[in-house]
């Protein structure tokens, strides 16, 4: 079996930028929600302190940590629930540093802790991204589906994946 190889997902400035903005943001919310309102009152509490913490926590469990092959599989490494995808129907697999330019996201998460859902843009059409650094991005295209990744190697990343899929 072929040795497991890592690659880290580096922060880009601008998920630095918005992850802390949104996080500040959001406690921000909690604290006025426990100083200022009703506190007997579940509405309040509920939209005030559980909403905003709960966007924290499931964003920060679900966000990339980095990717990992061995085998013939790669794993999206996230704190809880790492993804995991079989490469053996890879068809491609290319660095691609503007492959979410001009995107539209369809369904997920737009900065905080990762860019990572269903995005849409007229170069790929419509692909899942699991991404910390926008400039790293690498696509892979699979029969049915593509996805984009954002490994600190981009081209080693690329070169492992191809390899892993034709030698598993």
């Amino acid at each position: 079996m072929a040795p497991k190889v890592s690659y880290a997902a580096p922060w880009s400035n601008a998920l630095l930028a918005i992850s802390t903005l949104a996080t500040v943001l959001l406690l921000a919310i909690v604290v006025l929600g426990l100083l200022v309102g009703p506190r007997s009152n579940p509405w309040w509490i509920g939209s005030m302190v559980v909403m905003p913490l709960a966007i924290l926590l499931f964003t920060a469990s679900r966000s990339v940590r980095g990717y990992c092959i061995e085998g013939d599989r790669l794993y999206i490494q996230r704190p809880v629930g790492h993804k995991t995808i079989a490469l053996a129907p890879l068809q491609a697999a290319l660095v691609n540093p503007q492959a979410m330019d001009r995107s539209i996201r369809i369904w997920g998460n737009g900065g905080l802790f990762s860019f990572s859902g269903f995005f849409h843009n007229p170069q790929l059409g419509q692909y899942q991204a699991y991404v910390t650094d926008k400039k790293r991005t690498v696509v892979l295209t699979f029969p049915t589906h593509k996805l984009v990744l954002s490994p600190a190697d981009p081209e080693g990343f690329v070169a492992t994946v191809l390899q892993a899929r034709t030698h598993g």
